[in-house]
């Protein structure tokens, strides 16, 4: 036994200097040593596994009134601890109640939450000097988030710094405000199902990746922008999903986007006034659509992506949509809805796709000097709608073919005669044999006959329909007005057009072997015109004799 221990000592002698050789000091020694290394043993096999404590999320719990952060007692779990694990919690309830920061500095934390059974609304606001967020990644590496799971509306007043990228998330189905200023490096992703209200100033300092794009992205969901929003800075707005809107009553400054938007969903201005949208460059992927809600302007320049499905611009009833905006790229435009949309092109779009005037919209070409193109591409096909062309010569691309069908409807009436026309590569009417009745107007001189076609065919003249119906006004000089110039024009084309006839005067001409269409106006001299009166009293008169003589004698009816 005394052996063993001797053998031990001296197995254990090779940690101390030969200099010390008491048993006793050296068995004290060797304690400490032992201790010691089992402290860093334990270090060593631990370090790895630990981990920083997360600070336990945070509930609101007062339900009715107005209190203050700094009470522990309002909060489950205390006030809330500056903290990249920090979470807020907020839900709805039977009551409204506004919760307001007062702590005070900048409160940092990873999440803030809104949920709850409740329908009632929440308020989150500031009082004294508090109302100042800062949103960090926290130690699990998991980014910043606002999320909104409630039927409750929730209005969040206080300005907060993104310091990481931060997805805004509701999915409760009803409208999550964020009215204060959001301050961001890293990219905010809106998505979800239910509506965010932006209704002050986001200022998105942005040039980062966030969900594959960059800056601002919005994926599902309403995001509504109200009073003096906006969205600036170096990074992207990509709407790949969801609707962005203005919900501002008239009058009312809306949001501007001043930085690249990217499109591939709706982007509607609900109640704006004059929204702007695409200061800057705007993309328009294929399928994308802009729809006016109300007064509505738009500018910038459009550039268009390729695709199949086209592009669509449409306006509300009661509504004109004014574009001045400069359109380029490769895809179809479509106009639709059931308003008005103004082209004030100032420069020549140069989009190379086909363009379509849907049934219920009308369409104005009003650009302020000639030969500046509102609509390019290779062909115009008015279905339905209509085009009414003002102001200038050549708004439509000459090299363009122009298809009116299923009652499609084109103006020329506010061009000069003379000094404005519009040349087109081929005309089509109708689309088919049953085919609505298609209508050109004209708007004819009152001081003779014209030398210069309104509309001028450089290629084919095609009837797919039983006539087109021409309408005519505005003459008081007897002569003949020249209509429509188009190669191989004659006689036997006249079958396939009508004059309204409620345009008493006129008469459609074509000249054997010539290549215009024209109308002849002769006034009637006052006399005729009294006579004209008189047969057309007669035959009313008489249409109202044969219909009392052919009607059923009902006095023998039991």
């Amino acid at each position: 036994m005394l052996a063993n221990n001797r053998k031990g000592n001296e197995s254990n002698d090779c940690f101390l200097p030969a200099s010390i050789t008491d048993p006793i000091l050296k068995m004290k020694i060797m304690k400490k040593l032992a201790v010691l290394v089992s402290l860093l043993i334990a270090g060593f096999v631990t370090a790895p596994f630990a981990q920083a404590t997360p600070s336990a999320p945070y509930t609101w719990n007062v339900a009715s009134g107005t209190s203050t952060w700094n009470t522990a007692g309002n909060w489950t779990g205390g006030i809330p601890a500056s903290s990249a694990e920090t979470s807020l919690t907020f839900n709805s309830g039977s009551s409204t109640y506004t919760s307001n920061d007062n702590l005070g500095g900048t409160l940092i934390l990873n999440q803030m939450n809104f949920g709850g059974s409740g329908t009632s609304a929440v308020t989150i606001g500031t009082s004294g000097s508090g109302g100042n967020l800062n949103f960090e990644t926290d130690s699990e590496s998991d980014l910043p988030t606002i999320v909104d799971t409630s039927a409750a509306n929730f209005t969040d007043s206080i300005s907060a710094t993104i310091t990481n990228s931060l997805t805004v998330t509701n999915s409760g189905g009803a409208t999550l405000t964020l009215s204060g200023t959001l301050t961001n490096n890293g990219g905010i992703t809106f998505s979800g199902t239910g509506a965010h209200d932006l209704t002050d100033v986001i200022s998105l300092n942005s040039s980062n990746t966030v969900s594959t794009t960059s800056g601002i992205a919005l994926t599902g969901g309403v995001l509504l922008t109200g009073r003096n929003a906006q969205f600036t800075g170096s990074g992207a707005f990509n709407l790949s999903g969801g609707e962005l809107a203005s919900n501002e009553a008239v009058g009312v400054t809306p949001f501007t986007v001043t930085n690249a938007l990217t499109i591939s969903g709706t982007v509607q201005f609900g109640d704006s006034n004059h929204a702007s949208v695409g200061a800057s460059s705007v993309t328009l992927d294929d399928g994308s659509t802009l729809v006016a809600g109300s007064a509505t302007s738009t500018s910038g320049a459009y550039v268009l992506q390729t695709g199949t499905s086209g592009v669509t611009f449409s306006a509300n009833s009661g509504v004109t949509l004014t574009n001045n905006a400069t359109i380029s790229g490769s895809n179809n435009v479509i106009y639709g809805g059931s308003g008005n949309i103004l082209l004030n092109a100032g420069t020549t779009n140069t989009y190379s796709g086909t363009t379509t005037v849907n049934s219920g919209v009308t369409v104005t070409l009003h650009s302020p000097n000639n030969n500046h193109v509102a609509i390019s591409g290779s062909g115009l096909t008015i279905n339905g709608g209509t085009v009414n062309q003002i102001a200038a010569t050549n708004q439509i691309a000459t090299t363009a073919s122009l298809t009116l069908e299923n009652g499609g409807a084109y103006s020329l009436s506010g061009l000069t005669a003379n000094t404005n026309f519009q040349t087109v590569a081929s005309l089509t009417i109708g689309s088919g044999s049953s085919d609505i009745t298609d209508s050109l107007t004209f708007a004819l001189p009152t001081t003779g006959g014209t030398t210069n076609a309104f509309l001028k065919d450089t290629g084919s003249l095609t009837f797919n329909s039983t006539s087109a119906v021409i309408n005519v006004s505005g003459a008081t000089v007897s002569g003949t007005y020249e209509l429509l110039s188009v190669a191989g024009l004659g006689a036997s084309s006249l079958a396939d057009f009508t004059i309204n006839p409620a345009d008493v005067g006129y008469t459609l001409f074509a000249p054997v072997g010539g290549t215009t269409l024209d109308v002849i106006f002769a006034a009637p001299e006052p006399g005729t015109w009294a006579l004209m009166l008189g047969g057309l009293t007669l035959l009313a008169l008489v249409q109202r004799s044969r219909r009392k003589r052919n009607a059923p004698n009902t006095s023998t009816l039991s």
